[in-house]
């Protein structure tokens, strides 16, 4: 073994990058500094022209310039203490700190690593080893092969350099980057697709609103997520004269058309079959119904609800729940009676009430309380409140028949006659 005259062993250096990968320096195992980089010229200017500005690391202490890309670390070699033998752990005979220190030194600061000799130390794209003169280098030295600059400095790494963990972890990133090429391909697909689509169904309303520009009564035109256009109109007539003009149109698009009271109904037998506790469903704006429910209903339900209301009606695009007790509604059917002057009784019922209004109506009477009726039910339906008109019985105690003010003849408690005008008989 080769012995400097300070009785230190020589070490030999192997670099395993750059121009001069695979060359062996033998360095004495003291502080040793390493310039890594393009070539360094002193540029000043020399005294005589002939005379040129020798290499600026030549006046450097313990300083060896080893070429590469710019930019690259340098780094300074370490060996604390200086023993011969560094200390090793009995039972595994492995180094306890490591043989030597490594400084790295860059723009971004200084690392220090401890690595162990006949091993592969890296950091980057810098790598070398580094073994006692008279050992054979190890099998990891001997076929180290460089690789891509890694985004972070790799630490020591004792016995292989893990090439082959560099080929699976390059596989690995090809593979993540063909998944998320493949994840955005399908999802521009995807968002071509919903486009065309969203096109195409657009181009049908429009056809649709075309045919049905001149319908008598005001329309919903809807889209569902059945692939059907759904025609809610606001009046029977209106909703024939739809299907009329629809039939001659033959227009390929599958529709249906509906009045919107009756598809109300419709909806509302849908959620009592699937046993939804509920007081009513408002089509004012059909695609955004307001669904009215007994009370502060559990998440769960509501959500139940939600989704049963949705599949009876494959337009709807929001639905808006309302809670709303039983008592407020009775309250409020109360005091519409009470304005109105009507004489009633509360009549109990599974599910709900029936207000039962016991009194005698002119004709403008009896049409305020159809109208008082009609906007009720509108607003809560009749599942849970709901009105009776009883007529009086006891008008015909003692007579065949009793004569109205304005020549109404009631014969029985069900049954009104409107005789001709006798002068009118007269005259024929």
């Amino acid at each position: 073994m080769n012995k400097p005259d300070s009785g230190l062993e020589v070490l030999q250096l192997r670099i395993l990058f750059g121009p001069l990968f695979g060359s062996d320096i033998a360095i004495p195992p003291g502080e040793i500094f390493f310039c890594v980089g393009e070539q360094v010229i002193d540029d000043r200017p020399a005294e005589h022209p002939e005379n040129h500005a020798g290499h600026l690391l030549e006046r450097a202490v313990d300083t060896l310039y080893i070429p590469h890309r710019a930019g690259a670390p340098n780094f300074r070699l370490r060996f604390p203490g200086v023993p011969t033998q560094a200390a090793r752990i009995p039972e595994t005979g492995e180094a306890a700190r490591g043989d030597f220190e490594v400084d790295f030194l860059s723009a971004d600061g200084c690392v220090t690593q401890c690595a162990a000799f006949n091993t592969v130390c890296r950091f980057g794209d810098i790598a070398f080893a580094l073994r006692r003169q008279g050992e054979p280098w190890s099998e990891a030295v001997a076929r180290y092969a460089p690789h891509a600059p890694s985004r972070s400095p790799d630490a020591a790494e004792p016995g292989a350099p893990g090439e082959p963990g560099d080929s699976g972890e390059r596989a690995s990133r090809f593979a993540l980057k063909l998944g998320a090429l493949l994840v955005v391909g399908v999802a521009l697909a995807a968002l071509a697709y919903w486009q065309v689509q969203r096109y195409v169904g657009a181009q049908k309303l429009a056809s649709v609103n075309g045919v049905l520009a001149g319908a008598p009564a005001p329309n919903a035109i809807l889209p569902g997520d059945d692939g059907r256009i759904y025609v809610l109109s606001a009046s029977q007539d209106g909703a024939e004269w739809d299907r009329e003009a629809l039939l001659k149109a033959a227009l390929p698009e599958k529709i249906e058309v509906a009045v919107i009271g009756a598809e109300r109904q419709r909806i509302e037998r849908r959620l009592d079959e699937a046993g939804v506790d509920f007081v009513t469903v408002r089509l004012d704006t059909p695609e955004r119904p307001e669904l009215i429910l007994t009370g502060a209903a559990p998440v769960a339900d509501r959500a139940r609800a939600i989704g049963e209301l949705r599949r009876a009606a494959p337009y709807v695009r929001d639905v808006r729940v309302i809670d709303a007790s039983l008592g407020a509604i009775e309250q409020e059917a109360r005091n519409a009676l009470d304005k109105a002057g009507a004489r009633y009784r509360l009549l109990a019922r599974r599910g709900g009430a029936t207000f039962e209004v016991a009194t005698s109506f002119g004709d403008e009477e009896l049409a305020a309380l159809q109208n008082l009726m009609r906007s009720f039910s509108h607003k809560w339906g009749t599942r849970r409140v709901d009105f009776k008109i009883a007529l009086r019985t006891d008008w015909l105690k003692g007579k065949s028949y009793r004569e109205g003010g304005d020549g109404y003849v009631l014969l029985d408690h069900a049954s009104w006659y409107f005789p001709q005008p006798l002068e009118g008989a007269h005259s024929r």
